[in-house]
């Protein structure tokens, strides 16, 4: 990024965070609606 600032870190570890709980949520959303949602998506390798 161009910024140089003092609270990136702290910025950076929000963001994470962030993402985490998002990638939380989807995964939530997807076991809890059932299949129906995992039709829509490319297949998954095994084992992966």
């Amino acid at each position: 990024m161009a910024f140089n600032l003092p609270h990136l870190p702290l910025a950076a570890y929000a963001g994470q965070q962030l993402l985490l709980k998002l990638a939380v949520q989807s995964f939530y959303t997807a076991f809890t609606q059932g299949d129906e949602l995992w039709q829509k998506l490319p297949a998954a390798p095994e084992g992966g």
